[in-house]
């Protein structure tokens, strides 16, 4: 017995930002995965993405199949937006199709790290300790880590989030 399904035209889309925040002058890379979910080979496959000035293509996409389109673009004082427009057609058939990928940020890099320095006693002794404490209060978009803390004369006093007491 023979059942007929029909055509299935569907394409399934894929985006991938990296990395997710850029610094001035930095690079960043949207990549598009393309799966033909349906049951038909997919032609002139066409994608817009925002943050490029020239489209990818690709010929064709045999049902189940991937292809991937990578674009790049450098960051300069903002952030870019990512989103595209994909079209394509039935392989055989005039009729275009067209997804939409909606927008996503891809925000400049905006490095705050605020640094306090403060004790809790409110005088020393001679030859006695005074506590230091040291604050860092991340007030940007981005992360930091292997933070190191020099003093001029003993050197290295803090390795990342490690406590050390110098006497």
């Amino acid at each position: 017995r023979i059942q007929y399904t029909g055509e299935r035209v569907s394409l399934k889309v894929e985006r991938k930002i990296d990395p997710e925040v850029v610094r001035s002058g930095g690079q960043a890379t949207v990549t598009y995965e393309l799966y033909n979910d349906g049951n038909v080979e997919l032609s002139d496959i066409r994608v817009q993405e925002n943050i490029s000035k020239t489209a990818k293509s690709v010929k064709s996409l045999p049902a189940g199949e991937s292809a991937t389109v990578t674009f790049t673009s450098r960051i300069g004082n903002a952030d870019l937006v990512s989103n595209a427009v994909i079209t394509y057609k039935a392989a055989g058939s005039s009729e275009n199709r067209r997804e939409t990928v909606e927008d996503a940020t891809i925000p400049l890099a905006k490095p705050n790290l605020k640094i306090e320095l403060s004790t809790p006693s409110q005088g020393v002794n001679v030859g006695e300790a005074a506590p230091l404490v040291i604050t860092f209060t991340n007030a940007g978009n981005v992360s930091y880590s292997n933070v190191t803390v020099t003093e001029a004369k003993k050197g290295e006093i803090l390795t990342r989030s490690e406590e050390r007491r110098v006497g």
